[in-house]
């Protein structure tokens, strides 16, 4: 299973480096990385691509990620990210 699980990750990561710099250079983009997927807070065995964009008043606004890349499935996770101290959020 871990060789499975190792396997997924690197074509997933190989996949993300193909449009990784592309996708830095959104304004709506803050990072871009490779793991599990989450649902209700609980983990899954799935790895996927997950895309950190700024959360908006108009996520509709935002140019839209493809479903999957090579059938490795991309979700966009939308927060506001900031430093811990950072009372304005």
């Amino acid at each position: 299973m871990a060789d499975e699980t190792a396997a997924r990750v690197e074509a997933a990561i190989a996949e993300l480096d193909k449009v990784r710099e592309e996708w830095l250079n959104r304004p709506d983009v803050v990072g871009c990385d490779v793991g599990f997927n989450y649902a209700n807070g609980v983990r899954s065995d799935e790895i996927v691509i997950r895309v950190h964009v700024h959360r908006s008043d108009n996520e509709n606004a935002m140019a839209p990620f493809p479903e999957e890349l090579s059938g490795i499935p991309v979700i966009v996770i939308p927060a506001n990210y900031g430093f811990a101290d950072d009372v304005s959020l």
